[in-house]
């Protein structure tokens, strides 16, 4: 990494920094097999990123070819090296690309195009003391204002010397060159630790996809930072996709990075809008407030394996980013799916059974009796299939019915429905099932904020997160008690 870029990985991944030419090499390709000249790792515009091999023009290689649809498992693990110690693994899913070009030479060059999955580098076995996951889609829309800054600055010494064979005269002096401040994050605890999430400027990608940060104390592990990113993209209305991190020691010397290809959606989530589940401030006239973020973050993580909050955020962020038409069964769907986790989690509070055991065996047996009277099979013949969907019906009867489940799932959580969610909620069944209900339009676009805002509800409740909300479907998003359903 040279000189001219030291300052730069501290606003933005190493990655654009590091695979400068000539400074990296690999032994071997599989997926090639062919002597390898050189090779320079990149992220695109779209954000993934590529590794481009040069091959001698006599080693020319086909382009990979799957079929349409195809999904690619033999991902292969190239070993990389450079001539400063470093070491790195590149997950390489195909070659998308092979074209001919020429060096300065004239010399002809294959270069071949080889899609990344996922890029690790290590720099050393220092003790990280710092970690920066960057991230993207960071993006307030006016819903909050950031309440602590971020300062940049040089500091060094000017020197100028005038020289001559007898005498010189040298003028020094220390001076500090001011790079700008600018009131763009928040610094908030979790579990002790200061970490900080903020906007970053940097000329590496394009600014519509709002980069960021989230700084972290120590060596976080991949799943504590995904832990935490998903809360905070939860509690700031936002999906933040990651793209990897940076680890430092204590010198803020570079330790290790991550490079990944963000899962964004098919790019859905930078039109998104903001939309936090509860106020972030006191009063619309303060900053955000560290301690509502705080508190937000660690209900969140405190709950993340009791009820899968990472399938749960799958499918939240799945129905935001979805078309209008179908917003309302994804929206349903993740309702469900917190209910399944929430009662597995509490099956006290629930009777997932009508009867009791014992009392159910005879029913059962004395139906299932009655269904082989009736309908004997045939000697030597196999059961009728009609008969056998009859008896597995019987077998289901004493299960609970979804919707006596749902009423005492929002009677355990003290949670009552306004008349609009409850309608919405019945609606939710039309798109999942294509039957014919409302046409896309203003009557769709209401059903599906109230569904969303029933769905911060359940969260904010079941996660003990606040005891207020953000009613998006009233005029003017105000802030409701949780008990106090929308609209009312």
């Amino acid at each position: 990494m040279t000189e001219n870029y030291i300052y730069k990985m501290y606003e933005w991944e190493v990655l654009p920094y590091d695979f400068t030419k000539g400074t990296w090499h690999c032994q071997s390709i599989n997926m090639i097999n062919k002597p390898i000249q050189s090779l320079s790792i990149h992220r695109n515009k779209n954000l993934s990123i590529s590794m481009i091999a040069n091959i001698k023009h006599d080693k020319l290689i086909s382009k990979s070819r799957y079929q349409l649809g195809e999904i690619i498992s033999d991902f292969e693990k190239i070993q990389i090296y450079n001539g400063f110690g470093a070491s790195g693994t590149a997950i390489a899913t195909h070659i998308p690309n092979n074209t001919l070009t020429y060096d300065e030479n004239g010399t002809p060059i294959n270069k071949a195009t080889i899609s990344i999955e996922e890029l690790e580098v290590n720099y050393s076995d220092s003790t990280v003391l710092h970690t920066i996951e960057w991230i993207t889609n960071l993006r307030t829309e006016n819903n909050w204002r950031w309440s602590d800054s971020i300062n940049m600055s040089l500091k060094g010494k000017f020197k100028k010397e005038f020289s001559s064979k007898s005498d010189t005269i040298s003028i020094e002096r220390e001076h500090t060159i001011g790079l700008g401040m600018s009131v763009a994050c928040l610094k908030f605890a979790f579990e002790g630790e200061s970490i900080f999430i903020g906007e970053t400027k940097t000329d590496a990608i394009d600014s519509k996809y709002c980069p960021g940060f989230i700084l972290y104390q120590g060596a976080p592990s991949n799943e504590k930072m995904e832990q935490i990113r998903l809360a905070l993209s939860y509690t700031l209305g936002r999906f933040f996709p990651s793209l990897g991190y940076s680890r430092f020691d204590e010198k803020w010397d570079i330790v290790s990075y991550k490079c990944v290809d963000p899962y964004d959606i098919e790019k859905r989530v930078y039109t998104s809008q903001t939309k936090p589940p509860l106020k972030l401030n006191c009063s619309d006239f303060d900053p955000i407030n560290a301690s509502i973020v705080s508190k937000s973050v660690e209900s969140f993580c405190l709950k993340f394996n009791t009820y899968d909050l990472k399938h749960i955020s799958w499918l939240y962020w799945h129905a935001v980013t979805s078309p209008v038409h179908v917003k309302a069964s994804q929206f349903g769907a993740t309702i469900e799916a917190i209910q399944r986790n929430y009662i597995k989690a509490n099956e006290q509070s629930f009777q997932t059974k009508l009867l009791k055991k014992e009392e159910w065996k005879k029913i059962k047996k004395e139906l299932i009796d009655a269904i082989e009277a009736l309908l004997p099979n045939a000697p030597d013949s196999k059961e009728p299939n009609e008969k056998r969907i009859i008896k597995n019906k019987i077998y289901n009867l004493n299960q609970t019915p979804q919707s006596e489940m749902t009423k005492r799932f929002f009677e355990v959580l003290e949670l009552s429905l306004s008349e609009f969610e409850e309608k919405a909620f019945q609606q939710r069944h039309y798109s999942a099932h294509g039957r014919k209900g409302p046409h896309a339009g203003f009557s769709t676009t209401k059903n599906n904020r109230i569904l969303r805002t029933l769905l911060n509800r359940i969260l904010i409740k079941i996660l003990n997160i606040s005891p207020f909300y953000i009613d998006y479907y009233s005029e003017g998003y105000p802030q409701r008690n949780i008990k106090q359903p929308i609209g009312m």
